[in-house]
């Protein structure tokens, strides 16, 4: 899967608590992909084991509403590459490795 869209939004809703999973791999190179689409709902994304999440360039992942529940669970592999900054704004829980490229 690849994200490129700047301002994309993951939202899960929070009576039937989706999460978006990754079990394969993610290509992300947009400008920001927000965690929840409104302040009652979390996003969250987990990265499964086995998983490789890439955000390249000025790839944030931040949040549109504060929440508690806005997650990114890291289970397999999350690699920053490329040139620019990248920031977290959701909880980052890390279980996987992480890698910084220059």
């Amino acid at each position: 899967m690849t994200l490129l869209s700047s301002g994309s939004r993951l939202r899960s809703a929070a009576s039937s608590r989706q999460t978006l999973q990754n079990a394969g791999s993610v290509s992300y190179t947009g400008a920001n992909l927000y965690f929840g689409l409104y302040a009652s709902e979390p996003g969250v994304l987990d990265n499964l084991a086995g998983a490789s999440f890439t955000a390249s360039g000025d790839a944030d992942l931040d949040v549109h509403y504060g929440h508690s529940g806005h997650a990114f669970n890291n289970q397999g592999a999350f690699v920053r590459s490329g040139v620019g900054t990248t920031s977290v704004g959701a909880s980052f829980h890390n279980t996987g490795t992480v890698q910084v490229l220059a």
